[in-house]
């Protein structure tokens, strides 16, 4: 943490904030519930970081607006596949391998 004259700067720190989260079985459960959706979202931030470019940049690069691209990481508006594509493709990457794995089976009750 760092002072400056007016604000105090709390540096983000994903990783060990999602690590602490997952602790906690009711985050646990609701975070797994909605792991392909964060995958998608995971793979967009991912692409974003690589390329180094703005939300401006890839709006334009998409023909759409900054508040659009906005909408789609802050997780406010949950694209289609072509969405997700075309903004991967914006930001220079493609699309390479999608993964699928059984779905977990309820636990059957003796």
């Amino acid at each position: 943490m760092r002072k400056t004259d007016k604000i105090e700067v709390i540096e983000w720190q994903p990783e060990q904030d999602l690590a602490r989260e997952m602790k906690n079985p009711a985050f646990k459960a609701a975070y797994d519930e909605l792991d392909e959706e964060y995958a998608i979202l995971r793979a967009m931030l991912e692409a974003r970081k690589r390329s180094k470019l703005t939300q401006a940049q890839i709006a334009e690069r998409m023909g759409t607006t900054t508040s659009a691209i906005s909408r789609m990481l802050g997780r406010k508006h949950q694209p289609r596949l072509d969405t997700v594509a075309a903004f991967i493709h914006a930001n220079g990457f493609r699309i390479k391998k999608l993964m699928i794995e059984p779905l977990p089976q309820p636990e059957k009750s003796s």
